[in-house]
């Protein structure tokens, strides 16, 4: 009798045991799932973040083509600027040029 009342007290205990093994092991579970839900939520933080800095490189990109662009552009323009004003100081030379031949020629 007293055997079996100390067995049956041992089952009790291991059941406790287990039930607060379960319990643990429910805890964990859910330990584990909000490591889990954390670790989504960093990942996607990641991955906006890093969507963000493709946004940003792109758009540094895009930047970068206007500058360039700009760049060339400008210098087209100063370069057609320097044509000018070089054609125009030949313009002025030889309008000096001929000035001076007609001059001589009313002269003579």
């Amino acid at each position: 009798m007293f055997q079996f009342v100390f067995s049956f007290d041992y089952l009790v205990k291991s059941h406790f045991i287990l039930f607060f093994d379960f319990d643990y092991l429910v805890k964990s579970c859910f330990s584990l799932f909000f490591d889990f839900d954390y670790l989504v939520k960093s990942y996607f933080t990641l991955f906006f973040s890093f969507n963000y800095l493709v946004k940003i490189f792109f758009q540094g990109i895009m930047i970068n083509n206007y500058l360039i662009f700009g760049s060339i552009i400008l210098f087209e323009v100063l370069k057609e600027m320097k044509i000018r004003k070089i054609c125009s100081e030949k313009d002025k030379f030889q309008n000096r040029k001929t000035s001076r031949r007609k001059k001589v020629i009313k002269n003579f």
